[in-house]
């Protein structure tokens, strides 16, 4: 099976160029790589900037938008797998041909997401703080890759074995080109496009079957919303959570309300624990723009 790496990146030519180089050896002749580029100041990215390498590089330039990119490589796409990586993730050694593999003998799985390793993770501290919230007020914390009773993402560890999958990591999964037939990504979401995954996610879910791949294997190298100003990260997060959940009918306005407040509440402990209230005022800046614009 051949593979299409779509590869979407804004102003970070060199981290791409770094990451990739680590795993480009695992492409054969066949395959493709396209890079949706949309930096202020573009240059292309070709074949010359890797050396002797074996799959077609394919560079195009867009408007902003992590959505919008992914639809425009989608779209371009031509191989049998549709892979998408963020350009601060690099994959571990052989851990193409074992996605092969899996995608021959596993037909009746049309996606994976896999074991990315992080290099930060939150305490345990704050992981426990995450589960009990998550399991009172379903927001996100680790477990198996799938999805709270509010919608959010629960997130697998790289240490989580095989199991099958309702959330998809937008940044690190490999898809059967032919469900992009039927989907696509929400271009409503914008910036840093938070919970843009989450969305693909539960359009997915209602037509195919996905799994966790401990086989599919990289490293997060590089942080990309470590900032001391979190407000505006906090503020997007809320109110695509909103958008989601009304899009997809997750249930009552009572349950999204009882999320918000989890979500509310949550940050403000973890303001207070760091001693940077950006996240708590982010958060609050959300909900009272859901409010205004209901």
């Amino acid at each position: 099976m051949n593979v299409s790496l779509i590869l979407c990146t804004r102003n970070r030519r060199d981290i791409l160029i770094h990451n990739l180089e680590l795993f480009i050896d695992q492409f054969n002749i066949g395959d493709e790589i396209i890079i949706v580029d949309s930096s202020d100041r573009p240059r292309e990215i070709g074949r010359e900037d890797f050396g002797e390498v074996k799959p077609n590089i394919r560079y195009f330039h867009t408007l902003p938008g992590l959505p919008l990119q992914r639809n425009y490589g989608i779209a371009r796409a031509t191989c049998d797998l549709v892979m998408f990586l963020d350009d601060d993730i690099y994959l571990f050694p052989a851990s193409l041909e074992k996605i092969r593999l899996f995608f021959i003998k596993r037909p009746e799985i049309d996606a994976i997401t896999g074991a990315l390793s992080e290099r930060v993770l939150p305490s345990t501290f704050t992981r426990i703080l995450q589960y009990a919230f998550g399991k009172l007020f379903f927001t996100s914390y680790f477990g198996k890759m799938s999805l709270t009773l509010g919608g959010l993402p629960i997130l697998a560890l790289d240490s989580y074995k095989e199991h099958p999958a309702s959330f998809l990591r937008g940044g690190f999964s490999v898809y059967r080109r032919y469900v992009f037939a039927d989907i696509c990504y929400d271009e409503y979401f914008k910036d840093y496009a938070y919970l843009e995954d989450t969305d693909f996610s539960h359009q997915f879910n209602k037509k195919f079957k996905a799994c966790f791949f401990d086989g599919f294997r990289g490293f997060h190298a590089h942080v990309s919303t470590i900032q001391r100003d979190q407000s505006n990260y906090r503020k997007q997060y809320v109110v695509n959570y909103v958008h989601i959940y009304r899009k997809h009918e997750l249930g009552s306005p009572l349950k999204m309300n009882w999320v918000l407040l989890g979500l509310l509440l949550l940050n403000l402990i973890k303001s207070c624990l760091e001693k940077n209230f950006s996240f708590f005022k982010g958060t609050l800046a959300g909900i009272e723009q859901v409010y205004k614009n209901k």
